[in-house]
């Protein structure tokens, strides 16, 4: 399925719209139609050079949308439903998670240090080296630990 994305090439430049192929969601991937992004500080940061990264880079990190697909271990969401992603991944069963403080994960670390894995952007015409989720487009795959379900009154 073609969609589009925002990718950052480098430092100062202006952000660029792409067309991407996104491949169906693997076991543990979630298939999100995005109907809400933010615009975090943080992307700003990239864009202005005071944040470093891997370039290029796709954008976005905050984001709401209805479930499209999902992989075959995926428990936790069914399509149609109301979700929103998470830019930090949890475990949910390490020592951090099961007291509550899932923003300690150790599995969370990984955005920071740019070996990130819990989302992707496959077949891609162009060479992205880093993304966190890449939700500044109009569908994206994640890993299921990072999308959790909403109010269905929200996007």
């Amino acid at each position: 399925m073609k969609t589009r994305t925002a990718v950052l090439y480098s430092p100062g430049e202006s952000i660029r719209v792409e067309e991407i192929m996104l491949d169906p969601p693997k076991e543990h991937e979630v298939q999100v139609k995005i109907v809400a992004a933010g615009v975090c500080h943080s992307d700003y940061h990239l864009v202005s050079g005071e944040l470093p990264g891997y370039m290029p880079m796709a954008l976005g990190h905050e984001g709401a949308g209805i479930v499209e697909e999902v992989g075959s271990a995926v428990t936790s969401v069914k399509p149609g439903d109301h979700v929103v992603l998470s830019f930090i991944p949890s475990c949910g069963t390490c020592y951090y998670c099961t007291r509550g403080h899932t923003n300690l994960c150790n599995m969370g670390a990984s955005i920071l240090m740019g070996t990130c894995q819990w989302s992707r952007l496959p077949t891609i015409t162009l060479s992205i080296k880093q993304y966190s989720l890449a939700v500044a487009c109009r569908r994206a795959l994640a890993r299921s630990s990072i999308v959790r379900r909403s109010n269905r009154e929200a996007p």
